[in-house]
């Protein structure tokens, strides 16, 4: 009965043994551009092509894959990025065996930038390799886009608790512990507006948000800006917490334009993307 319970034993171990870690999923060595064979880690020079939307080029991606292992068993996602921003992406379904060719039609940023194929970018399958699911190539293109890029910034001017005070401001704004609407553990509320504006006469038609961080913790909540006029802009008003009270160090809290880079593509500049107000408040928040 022993040796019986063994090979039994035996019987059930050994396959699932055989099945681990044995897919390895990566690109194969060339990928193609609207048509032109490059291989990754090159130089692409893919010339002038169409006008794609957002002031981007339009360009066609070629690619394939090699699975040296078994057939996948779960679905993946493949993420194409530029300069490490997301343009696109593809969900493959499970059973692939490798040898699969994708195509893809993306709106690129003219100029030379990185563009990187993330393969199971959400480490859905395991593989035997991790290592060899990404790759890069440098391209340069251009296209029939004419204007300015979008570059949108903050007005100089914001308003706290009824006070006009500048961004950036050298001098702490004081703000009293009886002009909140609210007071808890250390923090006051204080009504907030401020402007955000488009400054390169160009139009902002995708979504992008702004908040206000302070001590780590969002001081005031995100707000979804869905679009910008060219040479516009989007007023922002809410409710934000700041930390009690005067102290020797110093207070302050950070506005962040397009924290998750929503349109950082399409920006001209994205040095003036970040604010600061320092402040000091007297009284008690508690």
């Amino acid at each position: 009965m022993r040796r019986m319970l063994a090979v039994s034993a035996l019987v059930v171990c050994l396959p699932v043994a055989a099945q681990t870690g044995n897919v390895d999923i990566q690109p194969q060595k060339n990928v193609r551009f609207n048509g032109a064979q490059f291989q990754w880690g090159a130089q692409a020079q893919l010339g002038k092509v169409a006008p794609g939307a957002g002031n981007r080029c339009r360009v066609t991606l070629e690619y394939m894959t090699v699975n040296q292992g078994q057939a996948t068993r779960a679905a993946y996602l493949n993420r194409y990025l530029v300069d490490g921003a997301q343009v696109g992406s593809r969900a493959v379904a499970a059973g692939s065996r490798g040898g699969e060719r994708f195509t893809e039609t993306l709106d690129l940023p003219a100029g030379q930038h990185q563009f990187q194929l993330v393969l199971d970018a959400g480490n859905a399958i395991a593989e035997r390799d991790e290592a060899n699911n990404r790759q890069t190539i440098t391209y340069t293109v251009a296209c029939g886009v004419t204007g300015p890029k979008i570059d949108v910034t903050a007005a100089p001017t914001l308003r706290v608790a009824a006070l006009n005070v500048q961004w950036n401001n050298p001098r702490p704004l004081t703000l009293r512990s009886s002009q909140a609407n609210a007071r808890r553990d250390g923090y006051c509320r204080f009504p907030i507006a401020f402007t955000i504006v488009e400054a390169d006469r160009r139009a902002v038609t995708t979504p992008f948000s702004v908040v206000i961080v302070e001590n780590q913790r969002d001081g005031m909540p995100a707000q979804t800006i869905p679009s910008i006029p060219a040479g516009g802009q989007a007023p922002v008003t809410g409710q934000v917490w700041l930390r009690c009270c005067k102290r020797t160090e110093p207070r302050f809290a950070v506005l962040h334009i397009d924290p998750p880079q929503s349109i950082r593509l399409d920006e001209r500049n994205r040095e003036n993307n970040r604010f600061t107000l320092n402040y000091e408040i007297t009284g008690s928040c508690n």
